[in-house]
């Protein structure tokens, strides 16, 4: 701007006024262009070419996958082959979970109307202090899957929406994967098992695996299961849930195993 006024104020004359001014409205057109380049390149999704830490906000930041997507403004990712949408988004966490991801959903869909197939949540871990995934309702002909999966941390929700086909789901899962994990704020460390010890499965631990079973079986409406916990080569936990199928007989305790399973 200051070259705009040097121009302007040192051309004299009728003839130098006309030059000033034209010479001043090229350089305006000139920043105005710059300005407007410079802030399109960085509204632009950019693709990775490698494994990258990328910055969600100052709070929080993930790895991205070789071939993925990124588009900052909206911070929505894609896969390489466009079937897989991921937005990474941060909210206050301000009511329940599930109406929170609904909220989430129309912001970046208004129309989105699609019910809850089911809900479940998970126990906290890695310092999370809580975690919650929920699967809405498809038409089966579509065969894409829609779901939300929300953690929350000193008063923020980080939500991630999934919008998928299963073909790529299939394929691109273990990168999913790494993004889930990764996604976090500073405060979040991955819990290191390495120095527990041993625990004993004892008679209480028996009476909380049932609890658990049971609550499981109910949120996953799975209508039976047969459990069996292994430790120091014998069996110390047993057990058959429910039923084989709807209106069958009863789960045996007794299973098999073809292959060890830690």
């Amino acid at each position: 701007m200051k070259t705009l006024v040097r121009l302007i104020c040192g051309m004299q004359g009728e003839r130098g006024s006309r030059r000033g001014l034209a010479a001043a409205f090229l350089i305006l057109v000139f920043f105005v262009f710059t300005s407007i380049g410079a802030q399109l390149a960085h509204s632009l999704p950019k693709k990775y070419n490698k494994e990258t830490k990328v910055q969600v906000s100052p709070n929080s930041q993930f790895k991205i996958s070789a071939g993925w997507t990124f588009d900052d403004s909206t911070k929505l990712l894609v896969s390489p082959e466009g079937d897989v949408k991921i937005f990474l988004i941060e909210k206050k966490a301000i009511g329940d979970l599930d109406s929170l991801a609904l909220a989430t959903w129309k912001d970046q869909h208004p129309q989105f109307h699609f019910p809850v197939l089911r809900a479940n949540s998970f126990p906290p871990q890695d310092g999370w202090e809580s975690a919650r995934e929920i699967f809405y309702e498809l038409p089966v002909q579509e065969k894409r899957t829609l779901s939300a999966f929300i953690r929350t941390f000193q008063g923020t929700a980080y939500i991630l929406l999934l919008d998928a086909s299963h073909a790529g789901l299939s394929k691109r899962s273990a990168q999913l994967g790494i993004v889930e994990e990764t996604w976090h704020p500073p405060g979040i460390v991955k819990e290191d098992l390495n120095h527990n010890k041993v625990k004993l499965f004892a008679e209480a631990d028996a009476h909380e695996m049932d609890r658990f079973i049971y609550y499981a079986m109910n949120e996953l409406s799975v209508p039976g299961a047969a459990v069996a916990v292994i430790q120091n080569n014998r069996d110390v936990y047993r057990k058959g849930f429910g039923v084989k199928k709807l209106g069958g007989p009863p789960v045996s305790r007794y299973l098999s195993l073809n292959s060890d399973l830690t």
